[in-house]
């Protein structure tokens, strides 16, 4: 076991092996969520910065997107 302090929130915990950054889950995935990356907005290709689960550029876009993706996912075209 390691003593190792949170990648994310900066609580102590003992780690089972020295890969282990995070204390919990709950802290793996917000930092997971939290990094960004550089993407394309689906509705108006501009190239934007966002997190993971970030998909359009602007709310906006956003608002189509949803907009496109309910008509989708009930069978409208």
């Amino acid at each position: 076991a390691y003593k190792r302090s949170c990648d994310r929130c900066g609580a102590e915990f003992t780690a089972r092996d020295r890969k282990h950054r995070f204390c919990t889950q709950k802290c793996q995935t917000k930092n997971w969520k939290a990094q960004t990356i550089e993407k394309n907005c689906p509705v108006c290709n501009a190239a934007f910065t966002g997190g993971r689960t970030t998909k359009a550029c602007s709310e906006e876009c956003s608002k189509i997107l949803q907009v496109v993706e309910n008509q989708h996912t009930r069978g409208d075209t």
